[in-house]
């Protein structure tokens, strides 16, 4: 009767594994059905017109490293942004047509038609959810870090105070850092002239997202100069943007599926690897 007893715990223990196991098959499949986003039937407004067109028009960053840049050899735009603009063209079945924009001038630009979507390092904020439509959900995150040359130390950031500090135009912490940090902004349109700018002297540091001082620091680019050791600030997540009034249209409501889909898979963090990104944390969290 003992053995008939441990045999009988043994059977019923099997079929709870097997019941669990089935539960965990059924689960796992509900979920790679449902993370893949699909192009709607209703294809209205914006997306009617990438349709007629036959491509997707992406405005993207060509001096942001890795995220877009131009290929040294063929001067193409190329990146992680533009590896996640071409999944959506590819998605819908159109050829993609990638263009540089600025952070000064890329709202402006989906606004008025030139671009159908912004995928250019561009922080989720209240001013610019007035000028066009950020999708939702964010798809990555930054703060603001200085780069400085190899020898200076700074232990606070209060010690920038009425200091000059180079800046991009355009850029989302332009205005925290001048208002509640009480830096002496010197702005410039890439970020190009902002590092000049500092190797010749005219501001004590470059001050630019984290991410990518990170990953120049990492790539060796600039010997002489480095990411200081302040703590990053003004953490804020990145959006992707659309005309205003398409985010909850056809258009903006698959892009905001597509960007579910890269975070749930872990898309993101494949193409943090091919490009030589620190994992991010706010992917994971994700």
């Amino acid at each position: 009767s003992g053995r008939a007893g441990i045999m009988s715990v043994l059977h019923r223990f099997k079929s709870l594994l097997l019941t669990a196991f089935m539960a965990v098959c059924i689960c796992t499949t509900s979920l790679n059905a449902d993370v893949r986003a699909v192009v709607p039937e209703d294809t209205s407004g914006r997306f009617d017109r990438i349709l007629q067109r036959g491509s997707q028009i992406v405005g993207v960053k060509s001096d942001y490293p890795p995220w877009g840049m131009r290929d040294p050899a063929t001067g193409d735009l190329v990146g992680l942004e533009v590896d996640l603009a071409r999944t959506i063209a590819e998605r819908i079945g159109v050829a993609l047509d990638v263009r540089a924009v600025s952070s000064a001038n890329r709202l402006r630009q989906v606004n008025q038609g030139a671009i159908d979507l912004v995928i250019a390092p561009m922080g989720d904020t209240e001013e610019r959810r007035l000028q066009a439509d950020l999708i939702q959900p964010n798809y990555y995150s930054s703060g603001v870090g200085l780069w400085v040359r190899s020898g200076v130390q700074y232990q606070s950031w209060s010690q920038l105070v009425g200091q000059p500090v180079c800046l991009q135009a355009g850029a989302y912490y332009n205005r925290p850092l001048s208002d509640d940090y009480g830096v002496n902004p010197l702005e410039f349109q890439t970020s190009r002239d902002a590092l000049l700018a500092l190797n010749d002297g005219r501001c004590v540091g470059w001050a630019f997202d984290d991410t990518a001082l990170t990953s120049r620091a990492a790539g060796g680019e600039d010997p002489g100069f480095k990411l200081s050791d302040l703590p990053v600030i003004l953490d804020t997540p990145w959006a992707l943007a659309g005309l205003l009034g398409e985010g909850d249209a056809p258009c903006g409501r698959f892009v905001s599926d597509m960007v579910v889909e890269w975070l749930r898979t872990g898309f993101i963090f494949e193409l943090e690897a091919k490009w030589g990104i620190p994992e991010s944390v706010f992917g994971r969290e994700q």
